[in-house]
């Protein structure tokens, strides 16, 4: 991974890169400088997987706790390798987030058997079995980090305005990220059980990232501590573009936290 000497500024808007969608008047704004403790920004970072064939896919993964055991969540269709008889990548690469032109060089590598997606996943990007974990050893966390978010159901009628945190591709080094972590918020809503919609921008590399509910009752405050949705792609509807989630159901983290046991 390398880093880019042209540093964005909190506040400033990516340009030049190739979107998921963008969705007006949304917008992609730098994360400030995460504090040394206590910042869930912390705990999301750039996700890189190596497949079989010497190809890699770029997405965007988060450090979770569930029931004492730690993990990386992320979307199936970065770590599924349609190549192999298993389906499973050579490894992933994990840099938790560090902003404002630099990554964290507390990196984490892992190899299966740890990169775990549903068996009847298939390889359809933006399905709705499109979730995956990375089991974590908890010498593998760095040791000063968290606190960790946990995954939580929300009720729909709770999530009218989301964010979504995650790394942007680099369009002149397609196989590094940005130098940053990026988030926007959009109109939540839920039109299908296993599916989240939002008039949240996105851009390529932010797949697998963890959507959360903007709670307007604190000013806008994004609860970082709860992780409500998988973000995968773009979908679209009648009167309009959306991005969508992997919505974290009761089933879904029952699943997503038994993988990580």
């Amino acid at each position: 991974m390398t880093e880019n000497s042209t540093k964005p500024r909190p506040g400033e808007t990516p340009s030049g890169l190739t979107a998921h969608i963008i969705i007006p008047p949304s917008q992609l704004l730098l994360v400030p400088q995460p504090r040394q403790q206590d910042d869930y920004y912390r705990c999301t970072g750039f996700l890189r997987t190596r497949f079989n064939d010497g190809s890699s896919a770029l997405g965007t993964g988060t450090i979770i706790v569930a029931d004492g055991n730690y993990g990386i969540l992320t979307c199936a269709h970065n770590v599924y390798d349609a190549a192999t008889a298993d389906h499973l990548p050579r490894y992933t690469v994990f840099a938790p987030a560090l902003t404002s032109g630099r990554l964290s060089r507390a990196a984490i590598a892992v190899r299966p058997p740890a990169i775990r997606f549903p068996a009847d996943y298939g390889g359809n990007a933006t399905g709705p079995k499109d979730y995956a974990v990375i089991r974590l050893t908890p010498d593998q966390v760095p040791a000063d980090w968290g606190p960790f978010p946990s995954m939580q159901t929300i009720p729909p009628t709770q999530l009218s305005t989301v964010q979504v945190t995650g790394y942007p591709a680099d369009p002149p080094n397609p196989g590094d990220p940005t130098p940053a972590m990026y988030h926007s918020r959009g109109a939540g809503s839920q039109i299908d059980p296993e599916f989240l919609l939002y008039k949240a921008s996105t851009l390529y590399g932010m797949s697998g990232s963890p959507v959360v509910r903007v709670d307007p009752r604190d000013g806008g405050v994004p609860d970082l501590a709860s992780i409500t949705g998988v973000h995968v792609g773009n979908g679209s509807r009648p009167d309009g573009a959306y991005n969508k989630a992997v919505y974290l159901s009761t089933g879904v983290i029952q699943w997503i936290a038994g993988q990580m046991a």
